[in-house]
């Protein structure tokens, strides 16, 4: 089993070494879509962030390629997310304790803020994801999200190639 995760592993470095922008758009793309990978996308925005040092790649490039495939990926999320995800959570949120109540609580508190809420959810590790989910469900008006989403997604993304 071990030598399978190390063959995957030299596998995708070589894949990543070669096509570096585009291997790092995939990954953030799926990712951002919701859906978890092998190889997460933090992980490919450091290594990116090695190219860039190495001088292989450069950082304008890296973060407008991570920026492109952030908002493509999040924004379709966020289009499922407010075409599916309301009835979804109405139906079975009562089995994850989310009643029509406290949806309405949750609704009111981020309309306040839409733009700053969806900013700050994009820049905390783990809630990336959720947040998106939950702007679409609660119904944030996309001319709130995606400034919020360019803005706070830009910042998160800044961080992993700097280190």
């Amino acid at each position: 089993m071990f030598r399978r995760w190390l063959a995957l592993a030299g596998y995708l470095q070589a894949l990543f070494a070669a096509h570096t922008l585009s291997s790092i758009a995939a990954i953030i793309f799926v990712e951002e879509l919701g859906i978890p990978l092998v190889v997460p996308g933090d992980v490919a925005m450091m290594f990116a962030g090695v190219r860039v040092a190495q001088g292989r790649a450069s950082l304008l490039s890296v973060l407008l390629v991570e920026e492109l495939a952030t908002i493509a990926g999040a924004g379709l999320l966020f289009l499922a997310s407010r075409r599916l995800g309301r009835p979804l959570v109405l139906r079975f949120g009562r089995y994850i304790g989310l009643s029509r109540e406290r949806i309405s609580q949750a609704e009111e508190r981020i309309r306040a803020h839409e733009m700053r809420a969806v900013i700050l959810g994009r820049l905390i590790p783990g809630l990336r994801i959720v947040t998106v989910i939950a702007a679409g469900v609660i119904g944030v008006r996309p001319a709130k999200f995606l400034p919020g989403l360019a803005i706070g997604g830009f910042f998160y993304l800044l961080a992993y190639p700097v280190l």
